[in-house]
C-alpha cells in the first residue's frame, strides 16, 4: 500500500486470481489522477476483475506484455526483457484515460506498443498462447517416464521448457480465458 501512495503509476504484475483482493486492498491508497495497469495475460478477466475496484479519479488501462520466460522470481529478472518486445495496450475505448502515460512506461523499457480490443485479444492468445501452454503441461504429464531423455536443444525439449511455468499461474490463466481456450482446444482436436 504504501508504494502506491504517490505514485501516478501502479502496475498490477500478479496472478489473475489476485487481481481483485489486490484491487481492493489498494483503493485507499491511491491518488487522484493515477493510472492502473497490468500484466495479466487474459484481458477481459483482468477489467472484470479491477474496474469495480477503481475510485472514480483513478483510470485503468489493461497492457499484456508478450515477453517473459518459464522462470520467476527476482533471480529471474532481467534489465533489457521487454526490449523490441510486444505490448498489447486493450483499451475498452480508443479515448480511455491512461492510454497515453501506460504507453510512455513501455516505450521507456524498449517496448513495441500494440492495441487490440480485449475480447479479441483473449481470442488470439488462447491461441498463440494459452494452447501452447496447455499441450506441454498436459504433455508433461503423459511424458514423464521419457523426459530424461529429451535434450533441452532438440525439438521436444525446447517445446517442453514450459513445463517449469509456474502450474498455479497456468492454472489460473486457463481459467480466466476458458471460453476461448475451450474453443481452441476443441479446434486442435
Amino acid at each position: 500500500l504504501e508504494a502506491a501512495q504517490d505514485a501516478d503509476i501502479v502496475v498490477l504484475a500478479i496472478p489473475p486470481s489476485s487481481l481483485a483482493p489486490t484491487m481492493e486492498a489498494l483503493k485507499p491508497a491511491l491518488k487522484e489522477r493515477a493510472v492502473v495497469t497490468d500484466t495479466a495475460s487474459v484481458k477481459r478477466q483482468a477489467i472484470d476483475a479491477v474496474t469495480p475496484h477503481l475510485p472514480k479519479s483513478v483510470a485503468f488501462m489493461p497492457a499484456h506484455p508478450i515477453a517473459g520466460s518459464e522462470l520467476s522470481g527476482i533471480a529471474a529478472c532481467k534489465a533489457d526483457l521487454f526490449a523490441g518486445r510486444r505490448v498489447m495496450l486493450t483499451p475498452l475505448s480508443p479515448e480511455a484515460p491512461g492510454i497515453e502515460p501506460v504507453s510512455r512506461l513501455w516505450q521507456a523499457l524498449g517496448a513495441r506498443v500494440e492495441f487490440m480490443p480485449p475480447d479479441l485479444h483473449d481470442r488470439v492468445y488462447a491461441y498463440v498462447s494459452h494452447l501452447p501452454h496447455w499441450l506441454a503441461l498436459a504433455l508433461k504429464s503423459s511424458f514423464a517416464p521419457y523426459l530424461p531423455y529429451a535434450s533441452k536443444q532438440a525439438s521436444f525439449g525446447r517445446f517442453l521448457r514450459i513445463f517449469q511455468s509456474d502450474a498455479q499461474l497456468w492454472r489460473d490463466i486457463f481459467a480466466a480465458n476458458a471460453a476461448h481456450l475451450d474453443e481452441a482446444i476443441a479446434r486442435y482436436m
